[in-house]
């Protein structure tokens, strides 16, 4: 049972009360708060079923400023301690919700969201979300002209299509070479949990 939300993948700009419109009609909230800038949010229901009908409904399938958005159970970060192990239902559920989730490093800086779009969706609807982080070459003020590369975050619609896309861009140049341009790096987006169960193996 649960009445905590954590709602992600929302536009930056989105207010807390447009946020908040989006929940209202799913039962009475009991509060609500907003990560401005990051594109989080938490709502809190006043019973179970309002919280679960909202998780059922929204979670990625409405679409916000042009994207899905992910809306889950809330999970203490206690809970989320990285020494948990992946056997525990919570971890699993975690890595089920991103299972479709790809991380993408070394894209050249000048590629906007458009070009990077056309080159990892075959099929139109096939990405749900994109986001770029920026990388900068340390040491220097972190502005468009120190920018070095861009990494990004996709979410698929389904497991298949994120592995189709690994297996046809990692280690390739898919915007063409240029001076500086390194291969793709293209994987399953990994938690921390991941990556320290991997270590041990």
């Amino acid at each position: 049972m649960f009445t905590n939300l954590v709602v992600q993948n929302l536009p930056n700009d989105i207010t807390e009360t447009q946020m908040r419109d989006i929940f209202a009609k799913f039962g009475e909230i009991t509060s609500s708060k907003l990560k401005e800038g990051e594109g989080k949010g938490f709502i809190s229901f006043k019973t179970h079923d309002s919280a679960q009908r909202a998780v059922d409904e929204l979670n990625m399938k409405h679409k916000v400023g042009g994207q899905a958005i992910i809306v889950a159970k809330f999970i203490p970060k206690s809970e989320l301690d990285s020494r948990i192990n992946m056997a525990n239902p919570i971890s699993q559920n975690m890595k089920k919700l991103y299972q479709n989730n790809i991380f993408v490093m070394n894209i050249p800086p000048v590629v906007s969201e458009e070009e990077a779009r056309k080159v990892f969706e075959e099929s139109e609807g096939d990405i749900i979300s994109l986001k770029f982080k920026p990388i900068f070459r340390q040491g220097y003020p972190r502005d468009e002209s120190n920018m070095i590369s861009k990494s990004a975050y996709i979410l698929y619609k389904d497991n298949k299509t994120a592995q189709r896309c690994i297996q046809l861009h990692d280690n390739q140049l898919p915007f063409g070479p240029g001076l500086g341009f390194k291969p793709l790096r293209v994987d399953f987006w990994k938690t921390k949990t991941d990556i320290m169960e991997e270590k041990k193996e």
